[in-house]
């Protein structure tokens, strides 16, 4: 059985690099003329992340989800 999202290692390095990407765009960091690419990078930044954590509890809950369809579909043992 899969664990729950938040008790997940992709979780936490996805918040880390939300939070990362968030600084970033907020633009607190910098005030050169920079800045504005900065802010890209960083939006950028987070909607990847978000794509990426997404993308992999998606194949991660399919993998579980498959796994169990098969147990199910399977012919009971016959124990003698």
């Amino acid at each position: 059985m899969a664990k729950p999202g938040f008790k997940t290692t992709e979780f936490w390095l996805s918040l880390v690099a939300m939070l990362v990407g968030a600084v970033m765009a907020s633009g607190v960091l910098d005030a050169t003329e920079t800045a504005l690419d900065n802010q890209i990078v960083g939006m950028i930044a987070m909607m990847l992340t978000g794509l990426g954590y997404t993308v992999a509890r998606s194949f991660a809950k399919s993998t579980e989800a498959k796994a169990e369809a098969f147990k199910a579909s399977a012919p009971p043992s016959n124990p003698t």
